[in-house]
């Protein structure tokens, strides 16, 4: 689902107006040609760095969450194995698959994306509620309030409770600090 999401970014990237940008805020003045060189470039860098991190950044992440989990019910004295965690871990990331197929018509709808604005293409945090130019922080954060997220902290909770034989309210409150805390 990673990949079919990075296929169908790459080619609508703007990577020239975000470099525009980048130049204009910076405040430099930079040749036409010097630009379609950048552009070109980051263009090849972006395309390889990506599909990397589309294929590996899934897994990498679900071994890295189940690490910090195991470790952090290990210090309370829960006892459960890693590979239980691993699979509880990438059990709760199946929300944020629906949401990345839920994505895939939003993102065929756009003939350009802006890399800054991916976390608003779709509607399911709650970062709306604030403009990004007004409360640049505020929105961050609210954006971070999303449904799927929320979803995979419950389900998150739910499996390794189950696997620490421990209440949900205590693994739901190791969990939603662990996040809140990212």
């Amino acid at each position: 689902c990673s990949l079919l999401i990075t296929a169908l970014i790459l080619p609508r990237l703007d990577v020239e107006k975000m470099i525009r940008q980048t130049l204009e805020k910076r405040g430099q003045t930079v040749p036409e040609e010097r630009i379609q060189s950048i552009v070109s470039t980051q263009r090849k860098v972006i395309q390889v760095t990506t599909v990397v991190f589309g294929a590996l950044t899934p897994t990498l992440i679900s071994l890295l969450v189940a690490l910090v989990y195991w470790a952090s019910f290990k210090a309370f004295g829960w006892d459960f194995t890693y590979r239980q965690g691993l699979g509880a871990t990438t059990h709760s990331f199946l929300p944020g698959v629906l949401g990345a197929l839920l994505l895939v018509p939003v993102i065929l709808q756009r003939q350009t994306l802006d890399p800054r604005g991916m976390g608003e293409l779709l509607q399911s945090n709650l970062g709306f509620l604030v403009d990004k130019s007004s409360s640049a922080m505020l929105h961050s954060l609210l954006q971070s309030i999303d449904v799927f997220s929320l979803w995979s902290l419950v389900l998150l909770t739910i499996g390794l409770s189950a696997a620490a034989r421990v209440s949900r309210k205590a693994a739901g409150g190791v969990v939603f600090a662990i996040w809140f805390i990212y």
